[in-house]
């Protein structure tokens, strides 16, 4: 009996534990328009989120966009836009954003500015990368 509570205590503590263990979070920096580095940063994605499901870890990944590299989240111009789509459907904490003060630069410039589904938007992107390295985000510029 004593060893059977012992054993629900221990079960417990882990249960616990795994609920408490502590997400990693990663923002990663775009500001070119390069299309095998839009390719890289997502085979990087792939690769971190397999690290981390092996694991049974969770990740949050948030892919920041401004200046050039706003090609990579816009319908009209996007290289990888297939690539993103798969990405957003296959992975809960990953979020692409884009950068408001780019949008706005570009509308001066072209009449048609469409983001891909499900991309956000933060008026000043280099102010979002801030922000998400004040909460504790891992910064990778690659």
């Amino acid at each position: 009996m004593i060893r059977h509570a012992v054993w629900g205590l221990i079960l417990n503590w882990a249960v616990i534990g795994h609920a408490f263990a502590a997400t990693d979070k990663l923002v990663i920096h775009i500001n070119e328009d390069d299309s095998a580095l839009f390719h890289e940063v997502l085979t990087n994605i792939e690769n971190i989120q397999a690290h981390y499901e092996a694991s049974d870890d969770d990740v949050v990944i948030e892919v920041v966009a401004y200046g050039k590299g706003i090609t990579m989240l816009l319908a009209e111009t996007s290289p990888v836009a297939d690539r993103i789509e798969f990405l957003q459907f296959a992975y809960d904490g990953l979020t692409f954003t884009a950068c408001g003060n780019t949008l706005d630069a570009r509308a001066k410039h072209h009449d048609n500015i469409t983001l891909l589904d499900d991309v956000g938007m933060a008026q000043t992107g280099i102010v979002r990368i801030m922000e998400l390295q004040q909460q504790g985000y891992s910064y990778l510029k690659p």
